[in-house]
């Protein structure tokens, strides 16, 4: 099953983007800030189906909110390791 939000999250949140995937399609959320770079980068690796604005205020924190509480958290690797290892 594919990530719902692809993208490394150190990534996503120094270039203010947000892929989201919803098995149908892929749309980047992209803000003012960022880079021309990164929407090439992007464009490169993904075919995104479209492209909107959100100013970076509003993105930023939602993209932190989006990965608090995702699988590859750090948190959640650190709770299985320490649930597979009997200290």
């Amino acid at each position: 099953m594919a990530a719902r939000h692809p993208l490394p999250y150190a990534w996503a949140k120094a270039n203010t983007l947000l892929l989201e995937d919803n098995g149908e399609r892929l749309l980047a959320w992209c803000a003012e800030t960022t880079p021309p770079a990164a929407l090439s980068e992007l464009a490169r690796c993904y075919a995104v189906d479209s492209f909107e604005f959100e100013p970076a205020a509003a993105l930023a924190p939602r993209i932190a909110a989006l990965y608090a509480g995702g699988e590859s958290s750090a948190a959640t690797v650190v709770g299985e390791v320490e649930s597979a290892v009997d200290l």
